[in-house]
């Protein structure tokens, strides 16, 4: 079997990026793991609208109703958010379901290896070889680790599930003075409750050591165990998984991509993994075309992928670290204080305005264009509501010149050229 380009993982990095390469023409197939993954996750309403608009009418099939989200923030009760649960080993099957009905060739097998062989990369499945080209590493946590550039403290992930009466969907997230839960509950019944603590706080004695932690805890903290009451029945000892916060070191190379949680893995407390998954998928699909149909370009490729990436990493960690600083009552407790130091990612330093050339994603490629640096957004901004504004602003400083004319000229909705030019305004590129 040969493709174009291989995607080993079928997750939602995998099954996103390989849809957005179906629509620009790239032959591309997918190499799934049937490795179940029992637990619950919690979507976003932007999450399951950007899966809604990508084509994953399966995967959306999968979900719940969307539930209250209860949180317990520094002693602060609030319920304005909503989540819908869905259980990952239903969500991803779905996944592969979407691909396939979308034309997409998908091989469920498990990955044994793969190499690199001269001219092309060969995966070895079970019994079975297969033949890419280009290869995008979609296999999240569970992918070969590489180089790590940057980590945050050591985590683990504590799950257990349990069953009792039929309820409404809903989730909850409850701090305490070693960690903080996640807690789903189904209507069906079914719930998890999940702790992520320390890992050197776990015990090293397996499921019953792990058990034994969880069953602590409930007790301990009077709103999870509300969540667990009388007729409550647990379902199987407790599991534990990573879920350290890191930004991968080797993240494109010759012929190779990294996305999704094989690139960076955020910690659990933003929620936004699966939509950050979603969201990157047509930009990295622009690079892995251009590496591969455009090979003269492929450095250009990776700078604006490993840039990009490492922009949003620290805009999502420096978030992050945001909020664990707003819980105050655990503050000098380990768990807490390793949480609030922000990670040292690099991110250049802007002073004033400046034009430079940089790679954009322009078409469904990536090309160099000029763009223009901000104190806020030092990487570059090429386009506002799909207005390129280094040339709006050439524009508006010539004598006599209208936002009327830009847009009658480019072919251009009046009302997008007046927010390109109020963000002009708003970065000081423009007189008020």
């Amino acid at each position: 079997m040969e493709a174009a380009v291989g995607v080993v993982g079928g997750g939602p990095a995998g099954a996103a990026l390989a849809i957005e390469l179906a629509r620009l023409g790239v032959p591309v197939l997918v190499i799934t793991s049937p490795r179940p993954r029992r637990r619950f996750e919690g979507l976003s309403e932007r999450t399951v609208a950007l899966l809604q608009r990508q084509g994953f009418a399966h995967a959306c099939a999968t979900l719940g109703e969307a539930g209250e989200r209860q949180a317990h923030w520094n002693g602060v009760a609030s319920r304005y958010n909503r989540e819908y649960l869905v259980e990952r080993s239903a969500f991803d099957r779905a996944l592969s379901d979407d691909l396939r009905v979308q034309g997409i060739p998908v091989l469920t097998s498990e990955v044994r290896s793969v190499q690199w062989q001269q001219s092309h990369w060969q995966i070895t499945c079970g019994a079975q070889v297969v033949r890419v080209g280009f290869v995008v590493e979609a296999r999240g946590r569970a992918a070969p680790a590489g180089q790590t550039r940057l980590r945050g403290p050591a985590s683990l992930a504590v799950a257990r599930f349990y069953h009792g009466p039929a309820t409404s969907d809903a989730t909850a997230v409850i701090p305490f003075a070693d960690g903080w839960a996640w807690l789903g509950r189904a209507r069906d019944g079914r719930r998890m409750v999940q702790f992520t603590v320390d890992a050197d706080s776990v015990p090293g004695a397996g499921h019953q050591g792990l058990t034994s932690l969880h069953q602590q805890v409930c007790a301990d903290i009077p709103e999870v165990a509300e969540w667990v009451p009388d007729g409550v029945q647990a379902d199987g000892p407790a599991v534990a998984r990573s879920c350290d916060t890191y930004l991968r070191d080797d993240l494109a190379g010759a012929a190779f991509l990294r996305v999704g949680d094989a690139a960076c893995g955020y910690d659990p407390l933003s929620g936004q993994g699966v939509f950050l998954a979603l969201a990157g998928a047509l930009s990295a699909a622009a690079v892995v075309r251009t590496c591969v149909e455009r090979p003269q370009d492929a450095a250009l490729a990776r700078q604006f992928y490993s840039d990009r990436l490492q922009g949003v990493f620290a805009e999502k960690t420096a978030l992050g670290v945001a909020f664990y600083q707003q819980e105050q009552r655990w503050a000098d407790r380990p768990f807490w204080q390793r949480r609030r130091e922000v990670l040292p990612v690099p991110v250049p330093t802007v002073t004033g305005l400046q034009r430079v050339r940089r790679p954009v994603l322009a078409d469904g490629w990536i090309t160099e264009q000029e763009v223009l640096l901000t104190p806020r957004h030092p990487l570059g901004v090429w386009r506002v509501e799909d207005v390129p504004v280094p040339a709006l602003l050439d524009h508006l400083r010539q004598s006599g010149a209208s936002l009327g004319d830009y847009a009658a000229h480019h072919q251009l909705a009046l009302p997008q050229v007046e927010r390109a030019a109020l963000w002009l305004q708003q970065v000081g590129a423009l007189a008020s």
